[in-house]
């Protein structure tokens, strides 16, 4: 964090609820809030996500979902950043899943991770624990808690980091994860210099 002398804010910037042309009549939401537990209240009034300034502890941004009728097996969850201009200006540098989804889908090496565009493949996602069964409808669940960090290069007003294509809900089908069906998700959220 040393030579970043602006304070940075984390916003959100969109809300997205999903309707979907399949089978399942998928009605999932990805939001993000502020610190490492889920409120989508919080999110919903548009309240900011995280603040940094030189010397002060990066934020963490919960990455959350809603699902209304879902039971949900796991998620895959590709995040980068939302164009070229904004490419690599931010890194994530802790991550914690959420305790729903503890198996998580990160493959590559446990160091930071560049939020680029287009993205570099990692999964910030996870699954459930094997054999278990699919966690049920329910707001706020967590898949993960995230620690972002602005590089010294970021002097940009904004930029936006959302979840990018690929990313996915595996809804279980009959009650169980051994046949699912993937769904679709999205969201994003804007991080504003203070």
């Amino acid at each position: 964090m040393k030579n970043f002398p602006n304070k940075i804010v984390i916003a959100l910037s969109a809300l997205v609820w999903g309707s979907f042309a399949n089978p399942v009549a998928a009605a999932i939401t990805i939001y993000f809030t502020p610190g490492a537990s889920c409120n989508s209240a919080l999110a919903r009034s548009g309240a900011a996500v995280g603040r940094v300034a030189s010397g002060v502890a990066n934020p963490q941004v919960s990455v959350c979902m809603t699902a209304t009728t879902e039971s949900i097996c796991g998620v895959t969850l590709y995040l980068e950043a939302d164009a070229a201009k904004e490419s690599g200006f931010f890194q994530i540098v802790g991550r914690k899943t959420g305790t729903i989804y503890p198996d998580d889908n990160l493959e590559s090496s446990r160091g930071a991770v560049a939020l680029k565009y287009p993205l570099s493949r990692e999964d910030f996602g996870g699954i459930r624990p094997e054999p278990a069964k699919p966690y049920p409808p329910a707001a706020d669940q967590l898949l993960t808690t995230l620690t972002i960090a602005p590089l010294a290069a970021a002097k940009a007003a904004n930029y936006s980091i959302r979840v990018a294509t690929g990313s996915m809900a595996v809804v279980a089908k009959a009650g169980s994860c051994e046949t699912t069906e993937a769904v679709p998700i999205s969201g994003s959220f804007v991080v504003e210099r203070q």
